[in-house]
C-alpha cells in the first residue's frame, strides 16, 4: 500500500514537471486580461497567474475515461483540446473554462468506449469518416465511433481508434486529426463532471 502511495505521489509530481513552460500561464493571463477586464479586476493584478486555475478547471491529463463522466481531451503537454465545430473536429486553445464544444461524455458499448459532444436530442458521436479523419456526425455508437484508451508510462494516454479488428492511435493526418498506423502524439483526459 505504501508503494502505491509513493507511486501516485511520483506521478503527480511528474505531471507538474512536464506541464508547459512558465510562459504559457502568462499567455493565459494576458488573454484573460484582454478579453475581460472584470477577470483582471478580480485578480487585482494582471500578472498573478497562480489564481487563474482556481477560476476554472486545470488540465491534469491523467483521469482515465469512465462511462457516464464528462472530460476535456487535451493534446500532450499543450493547452489545445479536442473541439467539435459543427461536426468538424479541431484543436482549440483551452482557457480554463471548458466550453460546451470541448466537453466529451464517455459511453461504453460492446467493450468499446464512445464519446458524445452534447447530451440531448442532437447528440453526435465522435468517430471517423471513410478516410480515417476524426469527425463528430454519427447518431449511433457503431464501429467507426469505437475507441480505447491506454495509459502511458508517465502522463497521459494513447487514444486508440478502431481500425477493422484492431485499433490505431489517434494522431495527425496532415492538418487533421485521425487514425494512423503509428503514434504521433499522446492525449490527456481531464474529468469535468
Amino acid at each position: 500500500m505504501t508503494e502505491n502511495t509513493n507511486q501516485e505521489d511520483t506521478v503527480a509530481g511528474t505531471a507538474e514537471n512536464i506541464d508547459p513552460p512558465p510562459y504559457t500561464p502568462l499567455e493565459k493571463a494576458i488573454s484573460h486580461s484582454s478579453s475581460s477586464n472584470k477577470k483582471t479586476d478580480d485578480l487585482n493584478s494582471g500578472n498573478k497567474t497562480e489564481s487563474n486555475p482556481a477560476k476554472g478547471l486545470k488540465i491534469n491529463r491523467n483521469d482515465p475515461p469512465q462511462p457516464g463522466s464528462v472530460y476535456i481531451i487535451s493534446e500532450s503537454n499543450t493547452s489545445k483540446v479536442i473541439t467539435n465545430q459543427g461536426g468538424r473536429i479541431v484543436l482549440t486553445e483551452y482557457d480554463g473554462e471548458p466550453k460546451k464544444s470541448q466537453k466529451w461524455v464517455c459511453h461504453r458499448s460492446g467493450g468499446w468506449l464512445g464519446f458524445t459532444s452534447d447530451a440531448g436530442p442532437e447528440t453526435k458521436y465522435l468517430g471517423h469518416d471513410f478516410g480515417g479523419t476524426l469527425v463528430c456526425t454519427a447518431t449511433c455508437h457503431l464501429a467507426w465511433e469505437h475507441f480505447n484508451v491506454l495509459k502511458r508510462e508517465g502522463d497521459g494516454f494513447e487514444f486508440m481508434v478502431r481500425h477493422w479488428f484492431g485499433s490505431w492511435p489517434l494522431g495527425y493526418i496532415g492538418e487533421n486529426l485521425g487514425k494512423r498506423p503509428t503514434p504521433s502524439t499522446w492525449w490527456g483526459f481531464t474529468k469535468v463532471v
